[in-house]
C-alpha cells in the first residue's frame, strides 16, 4: 500500500496521521508513505516516510482580497520516485498534484485506487466548475473506491463527478468523529467554550463567525471563541472584536503545537 498525498497534518507535524499511519504499516507491512525531502522522516520510526518528493512551488491567482495561495507542481524527478513505489493499493487523498500523479502511476502498474474525500469542496472555496471540475471527476471516476465522510458528500461525488454509486462509500476517517466516540467532557462552568482551529483567512469565515456571536448581545449564555492558527486575517479579526465589544471573549491564540 502507498499513500500519497501532497502533506501529511501541520508544519512537518503529522498530527493525528501519525496513530493512523502507524497502524496500517503496522496492518500492513509494506506500506509507503512518499513525504517532501525536507521531513523529517527519523522523529516518526513508527511510520514508514519516505522524504523522496521535491517540489517547485507556483503562485496562482488569488480571487479574494488575500495573500496569494502557492501550489506545489513535483519536479519530473518525484514523478519517477513515485513510478518506483510499485503500489499494488494506492490510497490517494483528495485532488493535489501528488494525489494526481499516484492515481495516474496506480493505474499504468494496474494497481487498486483508493480515493478519500472529506466533503464536497465547495465547502472549502474549491472551484466546482470548468477545468478543475473536469479533473477531478477523471481522478474520482479512475478509483476504484471513492470514501466520503458524509452523505453530502456522497451526493457531490454521485452526482457532480459521476462517480457510479456503487463504488462510492460513506464511513468516518482521518478528522472525522467515528460514531460512538467518547462522550463530551462534563462542563465546568456556564460558558460556551468555542473552538476555530484552522488559517485564519477570509474562505475560512471567520469574521462572520465573529459578526454572528456579537449579535447574540449580553442577554445570550455566555461563551468564549478560541482562534487557534495564523493567516491573514488576524488582524481583522482583532480589530473586528475591538470594534463589537467582544474583545475579551475572543482569544488569538496564533499556531500551536498539535501535542498541546
Amino acid at each position: 500500500m502507498v499513500w500519497f498525498s501532497r502533506s501529511y497534518g501541520y508544519r512537518g507535524d503529522l498530527m493525528y496521521f501519525r496513530p493512523l499511519l502507524a497502524g496500517v504499516a503496522a496492518a500492513l507491512p509494506g506500506t509507503v508513505v512518499p513525504v517532501d525531502h525536507s521531513m523529517d522522516a527519523e522523529r516518526y520510526p513508527d511510520v514508514p516516510l519516505r522524504p523522496v518528493l521535491r517540489s517547485w512551488w507556483l503562485r496562482l491567482p488569488s480571487r479574494r482580497q488575500e495573500e496569494a495561495p502557492m501550489a506545489p507542481l513535483p519536479s519530473p524527478v518525484s514523478l519517477w520516485r513515485l513510478w518506483r513505489t510499485r503500489p499494488d493499493v494506492a490510497v490517494c487523498i483528495e485532488f493535489t498534484t501528488t494525489s494526481l500523479l499516484g492515481m495516474a502511476v496506480a493505474r499504468l502498474r494496474r494497481a487498486r485506487v483508493l480515493l478519500l474525500i472529506e466533503n464536497d469542496p465547495r465547502f472549502r472555496g474549491a472551484p466546482s466548475s470548468g477545468r478543475a471540475l473536469q479533473v477531478k471527476s477523471w481522478a474520482a471516476g479512475s478509483a476504484h473506491v471513492v470514501l466520503v465522510s458524509n452523505a453530502e458528500g456522497a451526493r457531490y461525488v454521485i452526482e457532480d463527478l459521476g462517480v457510479p454509486a456503487d463504488r462510492v462509500r460513506v464511513s468516518p476517517y482521518l478528522t472525522s468523529a467515528p460514531p460512538g466516540g467518547p462522550a463530551p467532557a462534563p462542563p465546568v462552568d456556564d460558558v460556551v467554550r468555542l473552538l476555530f482551529l484552522n488559517s485564519v483567512s477570509e474562505r475560512k469565515g471567520i469574521l462572520p463567525l465573529v459578526r454572528a456571536l456579537a449579535e447574540l448581545g449580553p442577554a445570550a449564555r455566555p461563551w468564549r471563541l478560541d482562534v487557534v492558527g495564523g493567516g491573514p486575517l488576524v488582524g481583522d479579526v482583532r480589530r473586528a472584536a475591538d470594534d463589537l465589544g467582544i474583545a475579551s471573549q475572543v482569544r488569538l491564540l496564533g499556531p500551536v503545537d498539535y501535542a498541546a
